[in-house]
């Protein structure tokens, strides 16, 4: 058993042990099972491919993804000023 088995396993005891209801660090910990996906996808050749894939294309995502979040806040802010009540209407 090596960390990440570990570490995912460990809110389960814990909980166990505690039997707390302010158990929000112990959700926390369950997040952390999510590593082990990533420690499987290590011996599947089409994982491989595709983190080679993103490394070569990073600067190409990082821009999309800029571009993005500034359409996103665009957008929001245009739906803001289109629901927010005029002057007019609030007195």
């Amino acid at each position: 058993m090596n960390w990440v088995d570990f570490v995912s396993i460990l809110p389960f005891y814990l909980e166990f042990a505690i039997r707390s209801d302010g158990a929000e660090v112990l959700g926390t910990l369950r997040l952390l099972k999510v590593l082990r996906v990533f420690k499987m996808a290590r011996h599947f050749q089409g994982s491989k491919v595709i983190a080679r894939t993103l490394r070569s294309s990073a600067r190409a995502l990082w821009v999309f993804f800029c571009m993005l979040v500034v359409f996103v806040a665009l957008v929001a802010y245009l739906c803001l000023l289109y629901t927010s009540p005029s002057p007019r209407d609030r007195g």
